[in-house]
C-alpha cells in the first residue's frame, strides 16, 4: 500500500514580546501563522543571561509565558 503523506509548512524561528527584539503578543503571531496557512511554528526567545551587562535585565518568567503558551495552543489547535 502507498504511503500518503501531507507536506506541512512551517516557521520554527518566531519571536515575541518574550524576546527583547520583539513587541509582536503572542496571539498575534499564532493568528497571522493560521491566516499564512502554517501548520506548525515554534515561538522562540533570546536567553542571554548576561544581557544585563548592556542594561536590560534578564527576567525568564518562564512558568508565566509557559501558561500563555500552552492556553493558545489549546485554543488554535
Amino acid at each position: 500500500m502507498e504511503r500518503c503523506t501531507k507536506l506541512k509548512f512551517a516557521d520554527l524561528h518566531s519571536h515575541t514580546k518574550y524576546s527583547f527584539d520583539s513587541q509582536t503578543e503572542p496571539e498575534a503571531l499564532v493568528l497571522s501563522a493560521i491566516d499564512k496557512g502554517l501548520d506548525i511554528i515554534a515561538i522562540t526567545a533570546h536567553a542571554d543571561i548576561d544581557f544585563e551587562d548592556c542594561g536590560m535585565p534578564f527576567e525568564p518568567r518562564s512558568e508565566e509565558r509557559k501558561a500563555e503558551l500552552l492556553s493558545l495552543k489549546r485554543k488554535y489547535k
